[in-house]
């Protein structure tokens, strides 16, 4: 399947499991919600079914990895996470 739900005419089908946020169960095969509602691909229904859990612990790694780099190149001055490093002497209005 392609971007933004259009089936492609693949001679192999999609063996892959997908968890379909809108109906809140995995899917397979031919019967697929839309791309945009899908979470995925997992290699079998079980680890499909715990994609919520998996979706979240990888936001949390890399909001904790986000921190970090924020942290590493905040700058004096630069209160409140901004990062534009911008050349001094130049008016950016």
């Amino acid at each position: 399947m392609s971007l933004f739900g259009r089936r492609s005419k693949s001679a192999e089908p999609d063996l892959n499991w997908y968890y379909c946020v809108r109906h809140a169960r995995p899917e397979r095969g031919d019967q697929l919600c839309k791309a945009i509602d899908r979470l995925g691909p997992y290699p079998d229904e079980e680890t499909a079914w715990h994609a919520l859990e998996i979706a979240k612990a990888r936001t949390e790694v890399e909001d904790a990895r986000d921190a970090a780099e924020a942290d590493d190149t905040e700058q004096p001055g630069t209160a409140g996470g901004n990062h534009w490093n911008r050349p001094e002497g130049r008016d950016w209005s």
